[in-house]
């Protein structure tokens, strides 16, 4: 065997490899992308995993071995969304932000939580990560909840005087325990209202803010 065929017997491995890992982020996109539409279109209970493969073209046994669950396709594309509001908290500020705008991000978390995922159904979701907290799918969701207390934290900032002593990180972890609190009320209520939720925040927030200078 000349040296050119035996490297190409020994890279040949690494090429199929790559091919598919492709191929395998392409399936999961498909399956995210019919999840989410028959979640919007039907509802998160009455929709199947049978259905899921249907739309996405590819076999339940494929959907179980990648997500589980439907509450981690769930997760799944929570994760996704949140990560696109992240990526523009994150970016850089030229002044210090105050109380609107951090109620304004944590508005835009919340709304979109519910435009992927209705009330009624993040009962299922908290209740996974509640039970199942030992799974790589709770460990992703607990992650990104910690780059949402430090988005917040970014957009605060500094406090201001003796508040000045304060991590950021600190502050940025109330808030954003304000903001699950106000979340749960709100989802776990008869008759969801957006509106209370967001009077809600907007008021303990604006609390914290005035107590750090940032009202």
């Amino acid at each position: 065997m000349s040296e050119n065929a035996a490297e190409e017997t020994e890279t040949q491995p690494v090429r199929t490899e790559g091919l598919r890992d492709r191929q395998k982020r392409k399936r999961q996109a498909c399956i995210l992308d019919a999840a989410s539409a028959l979640f919007r279109r039907k509802s998160f209970d009455e929709t199947t995993v049978e259905e899921i493969a249907e739309h996405a073209e590819v076999s339940p046994g494929t959907v179980f071995n990648y997500y589980g669950t439907k509450v981690n396709i769930l997760l799944s594309l929570i994760e996704i969304e949140n990560r696109k509001i992240l990526a523009a908290a994150f970016e850089p500020q030229s002044r210090a932000r105050g109380k609107e705008d951090v109620c304004g991000f944590l508005e835009s978390i919340a709304a979109e939580s519910l435009s992927l995922v209705p009330p009624a159904a993040w009962c299922h979701v908290y209740s996974t990560l509640i039970t199942d907290r030992g799974s790589e799918f709770a460990g992703r969701f607990r992650k990104l909840q910690e780059e949402l207390v430090r988005a917040i934290a970014g957009l605060i900032g500094e406090g201001e005087g003796a508040a000045s002593e304060i991590d950021p990180l600190v502050i940025g972890r109330c808030i954003h325990r304000i903001h699950n609190a106000a979340f749960v009320e709100l989802v776990a209520a008869e008759r969801p209202d957006f509106d209370r939720y967001l009077a809600d925040v907007d008021l303990h927030v604006g609390a914290v803010m005035k107590l750090i200078g940032r009202a």
